[in-house]
């Protein structure tokens, strides 16, 4: 575990810092934290998804909204139900601010696709597992929303 990192973000317009200093967020468990992917919601909110060491020592996808003053409006994560780790690989936003993120999620010897989605207040509205014969290794790379809010995903699978 590695304490006192926190998720950042930060806004600089036209090179000059819009926010007085980064703006954090440590999660409850206090335990390691980042934001390693992001996506622009409406009104300029800022969706950000990394990694956060859960209670069993592994990592869990937190998903956090941000105001475009920088403050956290909510915070969420997905932990896999065989609770072995997850890491995200993409975000998007769809036109009513739900977010949807993709992510490795691993299911003991096996990487599967997963792909979870949040409404604009921070309700989990879905989450879909995608996994082959074992053993497998299935990576997500990218996300897109379409203009009825479909959700595309695309990755690698492979059998090892």
């Amino acid at each position: 575990m590695v304490a006192g990192r926190e998720a950042g973000a930060l806004k600089p317009v036209d090179g000059v810092p819009a926010w007085p200093a980064p703006k954090t967020y440590d999660s409850p468990y206090r335990s390691g934290d980042s934001a390693t992917k992001m996506a622009l919601g409406p009104g300029n909110t800022i969706y950000t998804a990394g990694m956060s060491i859960g209670a069993n020592g592994l990592p869990d996808i937190p998903m956090r909204k941000w105001s475009s003053s920088g403050n956290v409006q909510w915070a969420r994560r997905y932990d896999g139900p065989t609770h072995d780790g997850d890491r995200p690989m993409a975000v998007v936003v769809d036109s009513a601010g739900n977010v949807t993120v993709a992510d490795v999620s691993v299911n003991g010897t096996n990487m599967d696709w997963v792909v979870v989605s949040w409404s604009a207040s921070g309700v989990k509205l879905w989450a879909s597992r995608y996994g082959a014969g074992a053993p497998h290794q299935m990576m997500p790379t990218d996300l897109v929303v379409a203009a009825d809010r479909s959700i595309y995903a695309t990755g690698r699978a492979a059998a090892v």
